[in-house]
């Protein structure tokens, strides 16, 4: 955080190359099949377990996909993006859940994604 003492720990900062990963595939698969990358997104959440030592429990990362794709589509850009090794890698408990822009929250992740 610019101009202030305060930034993330270094064990929350941890989330921030899982978050890279899934976006640099994502973006990939986009510009393979020429649709727009301007509307992707992908926000993070994370929370941090209870007890000692101070670690990350889970991670929810939110995919937003842009419009193009149909539900094959869909399944392929899901396949892309479970490419990030670094989810499965990661001791943490992982749940990709990408949606459509202006999508209700809880609404289906994409088919093929790892849960």
């Amino acid at each position: 955080m610019l101009g202030t003492q305060s930034g993330g720990a270094p064990v929350e900062l941890s989330v921030v190359p899982l978050a890279t990963c899934v976006a640099h595939y994502a973006r990939g698969f986009l510009e393979c099949h020429r649709l727009a990358v301007e509307r992707l997104g992908v926000a993070t959440e994370f929370t941090m377990a209870d007890d000692r030592p101070a670690r990350v429990a889970s991670v929810r990362l939110r995919v937003t996909v842009p419009p193009g794709l149909d539900e094959a589509g869909l399944t392929a850009f899901g396949a892309m993006i479970d490419h990030c090794g670094l989810h499965g890698a990661a001791l943490l408990r992982v749940r990709l859940l990408p949606q459509r822009p202006h999508s209700p929250p809880g609404s289906p992740a994409v088919p093929g994604v790892s849960q």
